[in-house]
């Protein structure tokens, strides 16, 4: 089996670098170190890939920090070539980075420690292109962990959480029942997955996205239904504050 999976036929990541960089000749390899000294890695993509692009930008370009689902490779992004030709085709530069454990990514990954890597990644891209610059995070599934947390974080001008959930904890209770949302942190010490809160308390420019049909976010457990529990929450709250203060009077 061993042997069978490690076949070159079936491609490799060597493979797949090389055909990034290929397919876009502006991209630039980039090694960024943490503050615990573990190398990420990433790619650095500049909007004006083609001699045959006119598209032109007044002042310094945007960027978007693409922030991948689960088991996602940065090398992977160049196949999913309408979400990144859309940002490419309309001017804007896209950096893509392994968490770390992934690909040339050192380090083990964990739910803080792959936020702290993704602090370092948007130092990085401010340090490039500015402060004057316009930055956003846009987070697939478990990258709307890490897009939320910039946001929040104040390191972000724009947020999209695209397809995310609102605490890990959902996910696994509303596949496997209560017991699994309990168990979670137990097993894999992830703690801090609360990605409701971090949308909502995050100040800049946001987007929820979300799919009715989505075989492993569940509705229930979407961060899109963890927005509208905390608001009618909070509505809640008031209003009981309210009549509280009245009955008083």
């Amino acid at each position: 089996m061993k042997r069978w999976y490690n076949l070159k036929i079936f491609g490799s990541f060597e493979q797949l670098r090389t055909e990034i960089e290929l397919r876009f000749p502006k991209s630039e390899l980039v090694m960024l170190q943490t503050t615990d000294h573990k190398n990420i890695h990433g790619y650095w993509i500049p909007f004006n890939q083609s001699d045959e692009n006119d598209l032109r930008v007044e002042g310094p370009a945007p960027t978007m920090i693409l922030c991948g689902p689960n088991a996602e490779q940065c090398e992977m992004i160049q196949y999913n070539s309408e979400l990144l030709n859309f940002y490419l085709n309309n001017g804007i530069n896209v950096m893509v980075f392994n968490y770390r454990g992934y690909g040339l990514s050192e380090g083990t990954p964990s739910v803080w420690k792959i936020k702290q890597d993704s602090e370092t990644v948007a130092a990085y891209v401010r340090q490039r292109v500015g402060q004057n610059a316009k930055i956003g995070a846009h987070g697939r599934s478990i990258g709307g962990i890490v897009a939320s947390h910039l946001a929040r974080k104040g390191l972000v001008d724009f947020l999209f959480a695209d397809r995310t959930f609102m605490s890990l904890n959902e996910v696994a209770s509303a596949m496997l029942g209560a017991w699994a949302g309990y168990g979670l942190p137990i097993l894999t010490g992830w703690l801090d997955t609360d990605v409701t809160s971090d949308y909502v308390f995050s100040s800049c420019y946001k987007v929820l996205g979300a799919a009715n049909n989505d075989e492993i976010i569940q509705d229930t457990a979407s961060l899109k239904t963890g927005v509208a529990k905390m608001i009618i929450q909070n509505e809640l709250k008031t209003r009981l504050m309210e009549q509280a203060f009245k009955l008083r009077q």
